[in-house]
């Protein structure tokens, strides 16, 4: 919505985390914005009351959009549903009297990127295809035209990452590429060149859902990601000889930590007395998902409030960072078949109940069990994964014995060491 809100009304967005930080910002700054956009709650705040009683308060003569409804202040604010960006930014341009005329002024990205890697495995995708040379760009392929696997991979190597459609042209874009992958990986058998394949299915995948959000195409190209990512978990019985396959596959940090995770968490959950397939299948819908809103490598990577406050990130790359896991289950509110429970675990995967930031108490016990597996095993992929050296499971796993030793927290540590038979202690 934020990048939809810049385009089409040429507003500069600036995002805070809850109604004290904008607060705060509001005292500090000597701009009065032209809109307030609010959520009605932030965890358990009703965070467009504290928002609303301070701009009246106040006397800032700034109208507010509700995404939601409240019936303490019906009629006082603008009450929009949050899944519905259309007429957000429609009555967001008329409060800032940005009219028809000024929005079609406005510079609509023409060209519209996407990996380049997308099209292995394919022959035409029956669209033209851009190429961007300097500022301008040029027909790569026509509509007619065919290309093979070997230009592809020319074109990588010259670092060519992205290629471009036109922006009309996402519609069907997505439908062609979600098929193709959909017949892709449901007739791929062996695991090593299902991992390949499927880390090319998530990457596209992600960039198809920040674009376009739920739509019929990214819902089918999704479950056939998420489909096989079942299928390389339950490809072998022993965990770590798929940990040794996925750490030598050269795929992105933010791929790898999807499937590992994946794979861990349903190995451990073979582990507890309370395990089902049903929840297997929850884990992988949220490994799919839990970091879908930030897919870039240097953003996934960060995993605690410390990494994040040492890192060197923009200071929007750090709110993306820190409401990532709530911002995942805002995308999944257009989502037909969202397996019951999966939402709590992407919303708390990271140990806190609400979805945004970093829990201060590693072992808080306020989020459910089975996204503490899913939280532990997680952690220990991180960890593996953060390792420059070759990265020994068995020590990795000693730390995470060592540093979850209470509840749930500590059955589920158990349950990882039970999914590593080799293990010596």
């Amino acid at each position: 919505m934020v990048q939809n809100l810049e385009v089409y009304t040429g507003s500069k967005v600036i995002i805070k985390r809850d109604a004290d930080e904008l607060i705060d910002f509001l005292k500090r700054d000597d701009f009065v914005p032209d809109l307030i956009i609010s959520e009605n709650m932030a965890g358990d705040e009703y965070t467009i009351l504290k928002v609303y009683y301070f701009v009246n308060s106040q006397k800032l003569d700034v109208p507010v959009i509700l995404l939601g409804e409240n019936p303490k202040i019906k009629g006082k604010v603008e009450e929009v549903s949050r899944t519905d960006w259309q007429q957000v930014i429609k009555k967001a341009a008329a409060l800032m009297t940005v009219t028809a005329e000024q929005m079609i002024e406005l510079n609509v990205p023409e060209y519209y990127p996407f990996p380049t890697g997308i099209l292995r495995g394919s022959q035409e995708l029956g669209l033209s295809v851009f190429k961007k040379q300097n500022e301008s760009y040029k027909v790569w392929r026509d509509e007619n035209s065919k290309f093979n696997e070997e230009e592809i991979e020319e074109l990588l190597l010259d670092g060519i990452d992205f290629l471009y459609i036109l922006n009309t042209d996402r519609l069907e874009f997505a439908k062609s590429v979600s098929a193709r992958l959909e017949q892709l990986l449901t007739n791929e058998k062996d695991t090593k060149n299902l991992v390949g394949l499927t880390g090319e299915s998530f990457n596209t995948v992600a960039t198809l859902l920040s674009s376009m959000g739920i739509t019929e195409s990214t819902i089918k190209a999704s479950q056939a990601t998420i489909n096989a990512i079942e299928k390389i978990a339950n490809s072998s019985p022993k965990l770590e000889d798929l940990l040794s396959i996925l750490l030598k596959n050269p795929s992105s940090i933010a791929w790898k930590h999807c499937l590992m995770t994946a794979v861990v968490s349903q190995a451990m959950l073979d582990n507890v007395d309370w395990g089902t397939n049903e929840q297997k299948a929850k884990l992988v819908f949220a490994a799919f998902f839990h970091d879908i809103c930030i897919p870039q490598d240097h953003l996934a990577t960060i995993h605690t409030g410390g990494e994040l406050f040492e890192s060197d990130l923009k200071k929007e790359e750090k709110v993306r960072v820190e409401k990532h896991a709530f911002s995942a289950c805002e995308l999944l509110q257009n989502h037909p078949d969202v397996p019951y429970g999966a939402e709590n675990i992407i919303l708390q995967h990271h140990g806190v109940p609400n979805g945004i930031g970093f829990p201060e108490d590693h072992l808080d016990n306020r989020i459910t069990p089975l996204a503490i597996i899913f939280r532990v095993a997680e952690d220990y992929v991180h960890q593996l994964l953060d390792r420059d050296e070759k990265p020994d499971p068995f020590f990795v796993l000693k730390g995470i014995l060592q540093r979850y030793t209470k509840g749930e927290y500590l059955k589920a540590a158990e349950a990882l060491k039970a999914a590593h038979p080799k293990l010596v202690d």
